[in-house]
């Protein structure tokens, strides 16, 4: 493995307390030790403040092996980029991609423009950039199913779904999830699709209930609707309330 040269103003990050401020090398103050400022911008907020960073002119002494190691850890981050944005470079928009949630599991998305919302997890904005809004669940989902009904009644849908179902959500994926990524690495998982792009759309209807069900799912709401009334308390009138809430009910079985 070749070293990272280090040198008077190589920069890197390291952790202080909890940030991970930057540094500049000043000095070589004796062999693989070397005298460290700190450097890291100033913070600017939405409503015009500015607030210079904590470390800003910090003197830290650092040895060389941790200097190399922070300053490949942020190659290795920038090749990681790097790669993410030749692959983007090559979509169109409207094309159709097919990201791998893992066990098989594909979510097939359109290539869109990114709308105001469209945040990826780490708080990283893509209006206006090309991202993927996902259309159709692909697959083996047996471990998450994408629509179920609650013991009460209700749909629900999973993460995936719901983005479908309301149409929002966009976002980029790294291109290592992305079977039409040349380096897709194809799942191990034994009910995985070969090539999800063949694959018919699973269905997001939601099961119907039998009357059983629904009978179930009724008293279940009540028991929830009775139960949420008697965390306010037992006072009479309370008490009252929470017994007329399960006479009426009884009344219509």
């Amino acid at each position: 493995m070749s070293h990272p040269v280090v040198k008077i103003g190589t920069r890197f990050r390291t952790q202080i307390a909890d940030g991970n401020p930057e540094f500049e090398c000043e000095a070589e103050i004796r062999t693989g030790v070397w005298r460290c400022v700190g450097t890291s911008d100033p913070f600017t907020f939405d409503d015009g403040t500015t607030v210079m960073s904590d470390s800003h002119g910090t003197i830290i002494i650092q040895p060389v092996e941790e200097i190399r190691r922070a300053v490949r850890i942020a190659n290795s981050y920038d090749q990681q980029v790097k790669k993410s944005e030749d692959f983007w470079s090559t979509i169109k928009l409207g094309q159709i991609l097919h990201y791998h949630n893992g066990f098989g599991e594909y979510v097939r998305c359109e290539v869109i423009v990114g709308r105001p919302g469209d945040n990826s997890i780490s708080g990283g904005d893509y209006e206006g950039l090309l991202c993927m809004q996902p259309i159709a669940l692909i697959g083996n989902w047996e471990r998450d199913k994408p629509v179920r009904r609650t013991l009460w009644g209700d749909v629900q849908y999973n993460y995936h779904a719901k983005k479908i179902i309301e149409n929002t959500g966009a976002w980029r994926a790294n291109e290592s999830c992305i079977f039409e990524y040349a380096g897709f690495k194809q799942p191990q998982h034994p009910k995985a699709p070969a090539d999800p792009r063949t694959c018919k759309p699973l269905s997001l209807t939601p099961p119907s209930l039998t009357a059983t069900e629904t009978q179930s799912a009724a008293d279940c709401k009540t028991r929830n609707e009775v139960a949420s009334r008697l965390r306010d308390g037992f006072t009479p009138e309370i008490l009252q309330e929470a017994a007329t809430m399960l006479a009426d009910y009884l009344l219509t079985r």
